[in-house]
């Protein structure tokens, strides 16, 4: 990989943020897609800053910038599981009986009302100011950033980070224990393939030859997996709570919970032997 000027690197840092500005603007609680859209760009964002931080200089403002929006990219998380729950409930609801069906309504009813809810609250809080994104203020930060001199062939070394991100990959996935907290273990594992996803997807703006294509998409696939796998486990637990449950709908609740323990069995048998 030749040395690329540090103009380049800089200039997709702008793109990432202009990308996040464009999302922040557009973002509706009511419009499908949006939520994720906005959150996928602040997250790709805080990953690339967060990688290439040893290499830049002034970067206190950005990294106050960077705060900001993560506390409205954890805001809309709430909603965008509260979103996916709701899919995948209606995915595994399937019934032959009427009054089964009738009782699976209730259930996605309250699912429907707690998502509600929660974009009610998130809403208040973006209109009263205390949710804000200030797209404006982080370009800007980032226009004022340097990189530092590394003295190495690339500047920054981006595949010393490529290496550094793929060993942290690595040794996560060998440390993979799914028979206890499996929420937070698979979210873990869901952060270093984003991150180290992310970092490749940066870096073959600037150079091509950097990324493995089909890696890539192994780490695509890999990624969308454990999203889908942590979707699950977060459903359980969500029909599992007892002010989710009542003697009518606890036969159809156990019903629902085996039906996606099934489904979370058969996708974790997949991707425990995913290697890079």
């Amino acid at each position: 990989m030749a040395k690329p000027p540090k103009s380049i690197v800089l200039l997709e840092l702008n793109n990432l943020a202009a990308s996040c500005e464009e999302q922040a603007a557009n973002l509706s609680l009511t419009t499908p897609g949006s939520v994720h859209d906005a959150r996928v760009q602040l997250r790709k964002l805080h990953s690339v800053l967060e990688s290439l931080a040893p290499f830049l200089e002034s970067s206190g403002r950005v990294s106050r910038a960077i705060r900001k929006a993560k506390k409205l990219h954890l805001a809309l998380q709430k909603v965008r599981d509260l979103e996916v729950m709701l899919e995948h409930l209606q995915a595994n609801s399937q019934t032959q009986s009427a009054a089964t069906a009738l009782l699976m309504v209730k259930i996605r009813t309250r699912l429907f009302k707690a998502l509600e809810a929660e974009k009610t609250i998130v809403q208040v809080k973006v209109d009263s100011g205390k949710l804000e994104f200030d797209a404006a203020a982080l370009r800007a930060s980032i226009a004022k950033l340097k990189l530092k001199e590394t003295g190495s062939k690339t500047d920054p070394a981006i595949l010393v980070l490529l290496a550094k991100r793929q060993a942290s990959l690595v040794k996560a996935l060998s440390k993979l224990d799914l028979t206890a907290d499996r929420i937070g273990q698979i979210h873990a594992m869901r952060i270093e393939l984003k991150q180290f996803r992310y970092l490749s997807e940066f870096a073959a703006h600037i150079d091509a030859s950097v990324i493995d294509k089909a890696q890539n998409r192994q780490l695509k696939v890999a990624q969308e997996g454990f999203g889908v796998l942590h979707d699950y486990e977060v459903l359980k637990s969500w029909l599992a709570k007892p002010k989710n449950s009542s003697p009518k709908l606890e036969p159809i609740l156990a019903i629902l919970i085996h039906r996606i323990d099934r489904r979370s069995k058969q996708l974790e048998s997949k991707l425990t032997g995913l290697t890079w």
